[in-house]
Formats: C-alpha cells, sequence, structure tokens
C-alpha cells in the first residue's frame, strides 16, 4: 500500500511536489500508514493499493484506475479525481488523527 500525504492542494492528487510517502505492507484487509512531526494544518492523503509492486498507479488507456485507491474523507469517484477541499482535514496542535479510508477498487 502506498500512501501519500499532501500538504497543499496544489497539484492535489496527481503530483509528488510537497508530498510525504509512506510504504506499508497489507496485512489482511488493511494496512496502517503513519505521518509522523506533522505542524499544524490542512493536509490531504490518498492511499493506492499497489497490487503488483511496481510502484506505480496502473491505469488503463483512458486513465480509469486498474489499481485500488483512496482519499481522505472517503471522496472517491469513477471517472473523476476528488479535490483537495472535500479531502482536506485539518491538524491541530499536540492531537493525532486517525482516518480510515476505504480503497475503491
Amino acid at each position: 500500500m502506498s500512501c501519500r500525504l499532501f500538504t497543499s492542494g496544489e497539484g492535489f492528487p496527481r503530483t509528488k511536489a510537497g508530498t510525504r510517502d509512506v510504504r506499508v505492507k497489507v496485512q489482511g484487509t488493511s494496512a496502517r500508514c503513519v505521518f509522523d512531526n506533522l505542524k499544524p494544518g490542512a493536509y490531504a492523503v490518498m492511499v493506492h493499493h499497489d497490487e503488483n509492486d511496481n510502484k506505480k498507479f496502473d491505469s488503463n488507456l483512458i486513465g480509469i484506475p486498474l489499481e485500488g485507491y483512496g482519499a481522505s474523507n472517503n471522496r472517491t469517484y469513477a471517472l473523476k479525481a476528488p479535490r483537495w477541499d472535500e479531502s482536506r482535514v485539518t491538524v491541530e496542535t499536540g492531537k493525532n488523527v486517525e482516518l480510515k479510508i476505504s480503497v475503491r477498487y
């Protein structure tokens, strides 16, 4: 599972600029990604089940995903990417934030 933390809406969800990446193994039907030492602010997370472990988000010729994916706040669509404003979460000083992201196949 690949998890990407976005620190701004610029380029979300497609670019790697301004992101932090974590790769973890899927355990049964779940995976846990942790992003430590975040400053207070707005963030969004995209996850991708890299089933063939090629470190790419595979899609078909017209851009439809071939692997599972998800976004913070569970806003995913079949024919368009999630937007920053509906995917962002706020991190406050001294608070942990736990997100449960559903993966769409």
